[in-house]
């Protein structure tokens, strides 16, 4: 288990094998705090943390002796003021972890790439953290042969496989949700383009409204499909912005 004030705690299934239908007490928290993860480990895994600030902490889990269900726990992570930890999983050296800023930015990174510790001390960067891409929201383990789905506040959905999902150092900030490699870029700009106008060739666009408009349905439609793994916000805002301003075109009678 691990709490945003830094605790952590290991516990046995075998003490929640009994389970009450009020439910079992799984850790005693300090008044303020808050369990942010528990994870299931094997007894020779590594422990990651992560906070919102962007430091990251590895160490064993054996590091953490077992405790009962009542206990409070031990320090995992040593906290700056206005810092919490965010997320908690578990992993070997093989494993990527994978974390999402709130601003939309992610990326995978080898949990290899992040000394293994003693529990406790005040953890390595594990996301820059600027402005821009904001703090971190989540982290855990993921396999190439993965899906994420991410909720946004405003309940705009992403789904993506993780291997679309650039693999980074340490210390990386991380790129947009679901961009594409440089390497795939074009061909995924292309697809977006066709299907774009594919779905317009089922409307009749309004000859009225002029070139302009005509090319801002195409660059709308374009970005509407972008929005579905990347600048939601933005695009949606635009897209409020300009509906209802012009007819740009009309399908069975109904205006677009």
């Amino acid at each position: 288990f691990a709490t945003a004030n830094g605790t952590v705690k290991r516990t046995s299934l075998e003490q929640f094998s009994r389970p009450r239908s009020v439910g079992l007490i799984a850790i005693d928290l300090e008044e303020g705090d808050r369990l942010v993860g528990a994870a299931i480990t094997s007894g020779s895994d590594h422990v990651m943390l992560l906070s919102s600030n962007g430091k990251a902490i590895r160490f064993e889990e054996g590091n953490v002796r077992a405790m009962g269900r009542t206990a409070r726990g031990v320090r995992g992570m040593r906290l700056k003021p206005g810092d919490v930890v965010v997320s908690c999983d578990a992993g070997r050296d093989d494993d990527a972890m994978l974390i999402v800023s709130d601003a939309g930015y992610a990326k995978r990174t080898q949990i290899a790439q992040f000394p293994r510790k003693g529990r406790g001390g005040q953890g390595v960067i594990g996301l820059k953290i600027t402005n821009k891409k904001g703090h971190v929201v989540a982290a855990f383990m993921v396999g190439l042969e993965d899906e994420v789905v991410a909720i946004a506040s405003n309940g705009v959905t992403i789904r993506t496989e993780v291997k679309q999902i650039s693999s980074q150092g340490r210390a990386a900030t991380g790129v947009m949700g679901d961009e594409p490699a440089h390497d795939n870029y074009s061909a995924n700009g292309s697809a977006r383009l066709s299907s774009v106008r594919s779905w317009l060739s089922q409307w009749s666009i309004d000859d009225s409204i002029g070139d302009g408009p005509r090319r801002l349905a195409e660059d709308l439609g374009i970005a509407f499909l972008q929005s579905l793994g990347r600048r939601s916000f933005q695009v949606n805002q635009l897209v409020c912005q300009i509906h209802g301003c012009f007819l740009l075109g009309s399908r069975d009678g109904e205006p677009v």
